[in-house]
């Protein structure tokens, strides 16, 4: 009996140790950055409605536009 999990654990091992499980990019596994991809917030332009992903996306500097996200400088302008 002690053969027989002795040869269980080595095969156990021999297992774990030569199959390869396939490599996850602790970032984003769809691309490899961060924010890109499935799963990013996306915020809407306050100006023309176009939606863009948060990381790229300007926000209101001014205490009357606090909170609202411009996707461009020339969008920000009509904004303020």
């Amino acid at each position: 009996m002690f053969r027989f999990l002795l040869w269980l654990g080595l095969g156990y091992l021999f297992l774990r140790l030569f199959i390869k499980r396939p490599a996850v990019d602790k970032q984003n596994p769809a691309t490899g950055s961060p924010g890109a991809g499935r799963g990013e917030k996306m915020v809407k332009c306050a100006v023309c409605g176009l939606y863009v992903p948060e990381h790229e996306a300007l926000a209101g500097g001014w205490r009357r536009d606090a909170g609202h996200y411009y996707c461009s400088p020339e969008c920000r302008q009509k904004g303020v």
